[in-house]
């Protein structure tokens, strides 16, 4: 299987401008992932999870460190050079980022934000609605919310449509921020299944799960804050 990405000596830290001090996001972190592959990271609240995936996706800069990615569009390239045009173009078209929060302009419908992000992989607008109306209905969206703002639904309603705008577009990397949290029982089945059918197409996936049952099954492997590595399949 193909490397989809290689993260060296990854460092993050923040200035805190009251009381005036630094402290450490994360710090000399390394890992690789293929294709096909789910690495879980796991670890205490606060010891730099998230921070990692924000740095892949470059909502964060980093301090030091490397991070490649092997598009295939650009090929190998660190994200972390590349120019602001061009991680805007990878995140549409190849990398999905799912967070326990959903973000999208005000007045969009939620049927809307789906099509929307199908159409930046590159799909005809025929194809992206009926993604769209799929993914909607294996979420168990109910159809009278397709049409209305995402603002009025529930906190688990948006989990929801925040997965399916990720999972729509099928992306080459998938990077999940607890995207479970506010979920019941059968809609983590849910995201499960989805998960494991978008890894048969190809899909790596780095996640964040404090439910360590939902990560049994999905992980390859795991890198723990708290041991600064990786570890093997049932470590968790």
């Amino acid at each position: 299987m193909n490397t989809v990405l290689q993260v060296r000596n990854l460092s993050k830290d923040f200035y805190l401008y009251n009381p005036g001090r630094v402290i450490d996001g994360c710090r000399d972190v390394s890992f690789s992932l293929r294709e096909k592959e789910f690495l879980g990271i796991t670890g205490a609240s606060g010891s730099g999870k998230s921070t990692i995936l924000k740095c892949i996706y470059q909502t964060y800069r980093v301090k030091s460190g490397e991070i490649f990615y092997f598009s295939p569009t650009a090929g190998c390239v660190d994200l972390t050079k590349i120019p602001e045009r061009e991680i805007t173009r990878i995140r549409r078209q190849e990398i999905g980022y799912v967070s326990q929060f959903l973000e999208t302009l005000p007045r969009v419908t939620a049927r809307q934000i789906v099509e929307d992000s199908a159409l930046e992989a590159g799909v005809s607008r025929e194809e992206a609605q009926k993604a769209a109306e799929e993914v909607l209905n294996y979420f168990k969206l109910p159809l009278s919310l397709w049409d209305i703002y995402p603002y009025m639904f529930s906190g688990g309603e948006k989990l929801r449509l925040n997965l399916a705008k990720a999972m729509v577009k099928t992306p080459r990397l998938l990077l999940l921020d607890e995207p479970t949290a506010s979920l019941d029982e059968d809609a983590k089945k849910l995201v499960k299944e989805l998960l494991q059918k978008l890894i048969q197409k190809g899909t790596a996936m780095i996640g964040i799960f404090h439910d360590l049952d939902f990560m049994r099954g999905l992980c390859d492997h795991v890198y723990n804050m708290a041991h600064g590595g990786e570890a093997g399949k049932g470590n968790l």
